[in-house]
């Protein structure tokens, strides 16, 4: 499985959107972005057209990405609304999360093939987005929990902003 992180460095925006900007609705322009997306998934060598994106409104939606849905879904014109995470087990999908302050997840299910990619922030958490994920997993696919590898992203820390409860 493939899997890769960006920073914000090597992209063609400008201005406050400098430089790798794949924020799909931030007000940069529609070319740069999917000039963006060319360059990161380049880089991890995956195809632009066969990437899953969604719009990414701090919810605990996790969307499972299957045969059916992924024609529809698949590549920049159609990211998602109201969904923070997918879970798929298709070959040749790539299921994008993207976050700053957030914390992406990422879970791999090796016996199963499955994989998962989370937007995790603050909202997420409070309705245990990255739990909900896992029990889709294991309802959807009959992954064993036990199984499950997690990464978790780089994320703000309190030493750039404030934390409360």
């Amino acid at each position: 499985m493939k899997h890769g992180c960006s920073t914000r460095h090597g992209g063609v925006s400008e201005g406050c959107f400098e430089s790798l900007n794949l924020a799909l609705d931030a007000g940069d322009s529609k070319e740069n972005v999917a000039e963006n997306y060319r360059r990161f998934c380049e880089a991890v060598g995956v195809d632009r057209e066969k990437i899953v994106v969604a719009h990414q409104e701090h919810t605990d939606n996790v969307l499972v990405v299957d045969e059916e849905n992924f024609g529809k879904l698949r590549g920049l014109k159609n990211p998602i609304r109201g969904v923070d995470g997918f879970i798929t087990n298709l070959k040749n999908c790539a299921l994008v999360s993207r976050f700053a302050d957030c914390q992406g997840v990422l879970m791999f299910d090796p016996v199963k093939n499955v994989i998962c990619a989370v937007h995790s922030g603050w909202r997420g958490n409070a309705q245990n987005i990255i739990g909900k994920a896992v029990k889709k997993m294991v309802k959807e696919f009959e992954c064993g929990a036990e199984n499950i590898l997690v990464g978790i992203s780089q994320s703000l820390g309190p030493c750039c902003a404030e934390f409360t409860d």
